[in-house]
């Protein structure tokens, strides 16, 4: 039996959660009835929630001024202070599907003890997945290459 030490796990997660999205995404695309949208938020655990729990070390901070090309996002102080709202919303399944016949985007939101919403967020889909890439890219990319 092989042992894996956390920081491996959270690394290999990630990856291999990340290769999933990118199988559903091309199954979609070849036009295999697939939900890219629920791959997407379910994928958000491997890339959001796990490298959050795990360590913050993993996920730089940097101020918002040095993320160029990333969807804006209001009300935050850095890339952490983003990353920590974001996973609240999605740990806590504070999250709303939005769009008619299919799903367009995610409200994300943030609460406190009391319930009330301190941040949210509208997102579209390609917003999310370039965040996605983004922060893996942050996170995995440039760190080991």
């Amino acid at each position: 039996m092989v042992m894996i030490g956390s920081d491996e796990l959270v690394r290999v997660f990630s990856e291999r959660t990340f290769a999933n999205l990118e199988y559903i995404e091309k199954a979609k695309q070849n036009g295999d009835s697939v939900y890219e949208a629920t791959q997407l938020i379910n994928s958000l655990l491997g890339l959001i929630i796990f490298p959050k729990e795990h360590t913050d070390s993993i996920i730089p901070n940097k101020p918002l001024d040095e993320l160029k090309n990333w969807p804006l996002f209001d009300d935050c102080e850095d890339l952490n202070d983003f990353i920590r709202l974001f996973r609240n919303a999605i740990a806590h399944c504070n999250i709303q599907l939005l769009g008619n016949d299919k799903i367009e985007g995610i409200r994300f939101e943030n609460k406190n003890r009391q319930g009330i919403t301190t941040w949210e967020q509208n997102f579209s889909l390609d917003e999310i997945r370039s965040i996605a890439n983004k922060l893996y890219d942050l996170m995995y990319k440039k760190q080991n290459g």
